[in-house]
């Protein structure tokens, strides 16, 4: 870790649970972005694993209870309970959507080919709606 780092850490520390040095400059944003994607891709995941529990009618609180205490735990499912709403999934989507074109312009640039990781992080994204509505119980207009 760089001195720079080490004298603003503790300024640092007050706005963030995890502080870290990723390399160059640069290098942080590309982190949080890469932590975007992943979160929508995970996202993805539950979708595809909720609908296929709910075609098996199985009781989706019941089975998100025992998911949240498994090793299947994730923040994606957990956001699912709490954070994301059916009220506010839509808006959430749309800034997803946004944070995926900063995410593909920036590995484009970095000359990454990341096809299939946008595809499938767009999906999880665009599915938020749905998967709220899932997890609440409530039908999907």
């Amino acid at each position: 870790m760089g001195q720079a780092l080490a004298t603003v850490q503790p300024v640092l520390e007050a706005f963030s649970k995890k502080v870290s040095h990723m390399g160059a400059a640069g290098s942080g944003q590309t982190g949080k972005l890469i932590n975007n994607a992943l979160l929508m891709m995970n996202q993805k995941n539950v979708q595809d694993i909720l609908a296929l529990a709910s075609k098996l009618d199985l009781d989706l609180g019941a089975l998100t209870d025992l998911l949240l205490s498994g090793t299947g735990r994730s923040f994606a499912l957990e956001a699912l309970t709490g954070a994301v709403t059916t009220t506010n999934a839509d808006h959430l989507n749309v800034l997803q959507i946004i944070d995926m074109d900063l995410f593909a312009e920036a590995m484009t640039s970095l000359g990454q080919d990341i096809a299939a990781i946008d595809d499938y992080a767009r999906a999880g994204a665009s599915g938020l709606p749905f998967a709220a509505h899932l997890i609440a119980r409530v039908p999907h207009p």
